[in-house]
């Protein structure tokens, strides 16, 4: 959005008009993310929907934020929506899946309860 366009709709912004506050989302999603407008509405209301890892339910009473738009940091291609937890959880792991492997293995060892 340009400068011009948000001193142009700056009372609609501040008073949190819910379509125009939807379009600046899926506008930001389609250019961060370079998929079209179509793809980006569908991964926008996705993102009020659930997690695709954990599956749990977004409920705004509980969460601050819509869902994340979750992408490879390689190749930029979008894999999903997932929940703020499941999203971080996975960045931990993205580059080392030796790593997330050990962890498994170490979960699944008798000796720890």
């Amino acid at each position: 959005m340009s400068r011009k366009e948000y001193e142009r709709n700056r009372s609609k912004i501040r008073n949190k008009d819910p379509k125009y506050k939807e379009q600046l989302s899926i506008s930001f999603i389609a250019r961060t993310y370079n998929v079209d407008k179509e793809t980006a509405k569908d991964l926008y209301l996705r993102s009020m929907k659930s997690c695709d890892i954990c599956d749990i339910e977004w409920d705004p009473e509980i969460h601050k934020t819509r869902f994340c738009v979750d992408h490879c940091h390689t190749t930029g291609k979008v894999r999903g929506i997932l929940c703020f937890r499941c999203n971080v959880e996975l960045g931990l792991y993205e580059n080392s899946k030796h790593k997330f492997n050990l962890f498994t293995r170490y979960l699944n060892e008798d000796n720890n309860g």
